[in-house]
């Protein structure tokens, strides 16, 4: 039995030998590895939460910004989802807006619960989370597309761009 390790050292040798299957490699490798990207979303979405949920001390203040930070964790988290949703079925219009939705509402009981623990909730924060999401989703449906397009030229098919 081949080992995520040893896959992952089979593809990174397969990438730099020959660059012009790197699409069709990234497809393989991501649906060949679907317990490693669940267990990183899990582990990613468990750290967003206990991050945001622990009490602020004077030495936890960010010295950036608060929004870039809500930003940033959010389209990662969104990102995540957009790949574990991608191994299982097509990413198109319709799953995105369910990952949309569940984040967003996500993104409330976030800054809800973050009232009990002595921090603040912050309509701006939220928005901020939605700018993520969106931004996350659309480098995610962007890449898929260029993923789509790239395995159906390496297989010989007709490309979607061509129907």
């Amino acid at each position: 039995m081949v080992t995520h390790r040893q896959r992952f050292v089979y593809f990174v040798a397969d990438m730099t030998s020959n660059s012009s299957k790197l699409p069709l490699m990234l497809y393989r490798f991501a649906h060949r590895s679907s317990g490693l990207m669940m267990i990183a979303l899990i582990v990613y979405w468990l750290g967003l939460f206990l991050g945001t949920h622990a009490p602020i001390t004077p030495r936890s203040v960010p010295t950036i910004s608060d929004k870039l930070l809500h930003f940033g964790a959010y389209a990662g988290l969104a990102v995540l989802c957009a790949a574990n949703v991608w191994i299982f079925r097509p990413l198109n219009f319709r799953s995105l807006a369910v990952i949309f939705v569940v984040l967003a509402c996500y993104g409330v009981v976030d800054e809800l619960l973050q009232i009990p623990v002595g921090r603040h909730c912050d309509m701006n924060d939220w928005y901020a989370d939605l700018k993520g999401i969106a931004v996350g989703l659309a480098v995610s449906f962007g890449l898929v597309t260029v993923l789509r397009v790239e395995r159906f030229r390496d297989l010989g098919e007709p490309s979607i761009a061509q129907h």
